[in-house]
């Protein structure tokens, strides 16, 4: 009998393939304002100041012109690329779609490129709020709430906060967020088992991840969705094309984009200290 048989043996591929856990869209898009079809290198945006008080006048006098103030805020695009080859007799030598496989995983790093030019700009022009780092808490929220509020900056069905995992863990092990005592048996957290946000404080609160960390402290924000705005000269595209000199399909994601804060009265920031414990 032949000791060497299985080598015979024909081997069973797998036809599908898992795409690595990442991140594959973008949590903040739908979230602020959108400038879309932006000719040149950069656009602005005007931010019109407030009128102030109003005043008094004599009678047969000249109302005082209110002199509202007029600021338009840069908006430099930026062009991204994310691109790779798949050779044509690699191709042969799998059984699942590689370049299938390949537009997947580029096109999830363009949806984690819109996020980070978002959350860059917040980063960069924010109010400070909720105090020094530490565990997320029923007073950093209130805070959030408070200081946006006070700068009057808040307004019903525009207002959103994105927090880490981390933080959001912590916050449901706050009384006030999950309590159906205080937000009602159809609005606690994940009442069905599913990870959608939930409207607390004035604003639809959400867990993400990619938001900037330095060191422990991970940055968190309470938004007014008018406060940033993200302008778009290129939305995101996919080519293919062969390639004869490399003998490989080239596969090119590309987007053209940028992301500012407006007004940095209607966009708050805290941050979670990370090494903190979660709820027991």
């Amino acid at each position: 009998m032949s000791t060497s048989v299985d080598q015979s043996f024909v081997k069973q591929f797998e036809r599908e393939f898992h795409l690595e856990f990442q991140k594959k869209i973008t949590n903040l898009r739908g979230f602020v304002r959108v400038k879309s079809g932006v000719v040149g290198e950069s656009t602005t945006v005007q931010k019109i100041g407030s009128a102030g008080t109003m005043v008094s006048k004599a009678r047969h006098g000249i109302v005082p012109a209110a002199d509202v103030d007029h600021t338009p805020v840069l908006i430099t695009l930026q062009d991204k690329y994310a691109a790779e080859d798949v050779d044509k007799l690699d191709e042969l030598k799998v059984m699942h779609d590689e370049r299938a496989a390949m537009i997947a995983s580029l096109t999830a790093s363009a949806k984690r490129q819109v996020d980070d030019f978002i959350t860059v700009a917040m980063d960069a022009t924010s109010t400070a709020v909720g105090g020094a780092s530490g565990a997320m808490t029923l007073t950093k929220a209130l805070d959030a709430f408070k200081t946006i509020g006070e700068n009057s900056a808040i307004e019903g069905g525009n207002m959103y906060a994105a927090v880490s995992f981390h933080a959001w863990a912590q916050m449901l092990g706050i009384d006030a967020f999950v309590n159906s005592d205080y937000v009602g048996p159809d609005r606690i957290p994940f009442p069905t088992g599913g990870m959608g946000g939930r409207q607390w404080l004035g604003a639809l609160w959400f867990p993400m991840n990619g938001l900037p960390l330095s060191g422990n402290d991970r940055s968190c924000f309470y938004w007014n969705s008018n406060a940033a705005c993200l302008a778009i000269g290129a939305d995101e595209s996919t080519d293919i094309w062969w390639n004869g000199e490399r003998q490989a399909h080239r596969i090119t994601v590309s987007l053209s984009m940028g992301a500012e804060v407006i007004d940095v009265l209607g966009v708050g920031e805290f941050l979670v200290d990370e090494s903190t414990a979660l709820p027991t």
